[in-house]
Parts: structure tokens; C-alpha cells; sequence
């Protein structure tokens, strides 16, 4: 009875990561129980899940040629994502060095929900839940 749920888990945790696999772009966020759209549109956020463990993230302006770029590793587990971040792009943008989410090195946890094209990643503002929405891309 144990091999067969550790089978399950097993399961489980491959079909998430089988699911969030590909391109996801940022469409706008929830926070205080309001959706809100992207409210730059000319700015891109780009999550690529290129493997079961690498994730990359990258953002830029359509306007601009600057953008901030990094790699890290990462694992789904019970609606969880970790992160621990491997390599960040050495001709990002001055201004990518004071965002957490651009130090090589950090670890991170967040909720993750991922809801058929839709990933809905938990952050956090003033104490309150502040939920980045992630729409799945089709390739480029």
C-alpha cells in the first residue's frame, strides 16, 4: 500500500511539472480580491519552464533595449514552487541588480496554483497575497 502511494506522489509531482512546462507570460495579478490587467503592456515577463528543473525568467520593454534576465532551478511539491536562482545574465540592465528575484544564489517558496493555460503564482504586498497571473504562450 506504501509503494502504491509514494507511486501516486510520484506521479503527481511529474504531471505538474508536465503541465507548467513551456512559455507563460504575465496578464495582470489579483490583490485585495480585484483582477487587475498588465498594467504595462508594452512590458513582457516571460517564464519559460524549459525542463522539469530549469526555469528561466526574462523581462524587457518593447520600447527599450534594456531587460533582466536569469536561470534557476526549481521544484513543484504541494502547490509549491522553490527556486534557487544559478545564473543571472551578465549584460542585464544596471537597474536588474536591486531586484531580489535577480541575485544569483537567492532560494525561494511560493504558492502556485496551475489551472489549466493559467499558473497563478502567490507573492506577497503589505501582508496580503498578491497573486502574479501567468498565461501559457504559444511558441515562438
Amino acid at each position: 500500500m506504501k509503494i502504491i502511494f509514494i507511486f501516486f506522489i510520484l506521479l503527481n509531482f511529474s504531471f505538474a511539472k508536465a503541465e507548467v512546462t513551456g512559455l507563460w507570460e504575465f496578464d495582470g495579478f489579483l490583490y485585495q480580491g480585484h483582477r487587475y490587467a498588465r498594467p504595462n503592456p508594452s512590458l513582457h515577463v516571460i517564464f519559460e519552464f524549459a525542463t522539469p528543473e530549469i526555469l528561466s525568467l526574462k523581462w524587457y520593454r518593447d520600447d527599450e533595449t534594456a531587460f533582466c534576465h536569469r536561470i534557476s532551478l526549481y521544484g513543484i511539491e504541494q502547490n509549491k514552487i522553490r527556486q534557487k536562482i544559478i545564473w543571472v545574465d551578465p549584460d542585464n540592465s544596471m537597474s536588474c541588480s536591486s531586484d531580489l528575484d535577480m541575485q544569483l544564489g537567492r532560494e525561494s517558496e511560493n504558492r502556485i496554483e496551475i489551472v489549466e493555460n493559467q499558473i497563478n503564482l502567490y507573492l506577497e504586498l503589505n501582508g496580503e497575497d498578491f497573486i502574479y497571473i501567468l498565461k501559457k504562450m504559444k511558441k515562438r
